[in-house]
């Protein structure tokens, strides 16, 4: 077993695979067989009527029924005959629906765009089951689980010294600008703008914004923002 083993991960069948993967453009080297380590990690899970469903994470594909689970709790489906169309049209339609997310997010975790905690948000599943057509059949795109978020502070000392301060990562997607003023990084947000240089539609593209930090006092006040070309 033990040269079975050395073979297949260092040897001449991993030589033969690595061989393979380069005739067909895949980026599967020897290296990769012989460095792998397997990986103990942490079950994710998702209630379901009294009953706690784990599967392995990702880069495994069992979140697909923790999503599909979520999905059909939206759903009345113990009224419905375990056998009848009804019941199962809404169970192929729920893991049609977890597919959809899963074949766009699920990746190496390390590079994974969205987490798994998000995938399975019980808000997002919510909004996501209102796709479903008791009726009939539908072809369903990804969504977009939430990926960022915004913070919003204000404060405000007895010596009139007021800050109102905004930290928006949104969809982690932007430009970023070193300022010259100690501490102070600017950046776009860019996710949901058209560009389009024609006169008759440059009305129509949305606008960029960024990140602006205002600090007010009573004596002075200073602004500082960035507004990209």
């Amino acid at each position: 077993m033990r040269s079975t083993a050395h073979a297949y991960y260092e040897g001449e069948i991993a030589e033969r695979i690595a061989a393979f993967a380069r005739e067909g453009g895949a980026a599967l080297a020897v290296d990769d067989l012989r460095n792998y380590r397997a990986e103990w990690v942490e079950p994710i899970s998702k209630d379901y009527r009294g009953y706690t469903v784990h599967e392995i994470p990702p880069n495994g594909q069992g979140i697909a029924a923790l999503i599909a689970l979520g999905l059909l709790e939206k759903f009345d489906v113990s009224a419905l005959a375990v056998d009848r169309i009804e019941s199962q049209h809404l169970q192929i339609e729920a893991m049609k629906l977890a597919f959809a997310d899963v074949y766009r997010y699920v990746a190496d975790p390390r590079s994974m765009e969205v987490t798994p905690e998000q995938m399975l948000d019980d808000a997002y599943l919510t909004e996501r089951a209102k796709l479903i057509d008791p009726a009939k059949a539908t072809h369903f795109a990804f969504g977009m689980p939430k990926a960022g978020g915004t913070s919003y502070m204000s404060v405000a000392d007895e010596r009139g010294m007021r800050v109102s301060f905004i930290q928006s990562n949104y969809m982690g997607s932007a430009r970023v600008w070193s300022c010259p003023i100690p501490t102070l990084r600017c950046r776009t947000e860019a996710a949901a703008s058209r560009w389009n240089r024609s006169p008759r539609t440059s009305s129509r593209a949305a606008s960029v914004h960024s990140i602006r930090s205002f600090l007010h006092s009573s004596r002075s006040r200073s602004t500082a923002s960035v507004k990209p070309s």
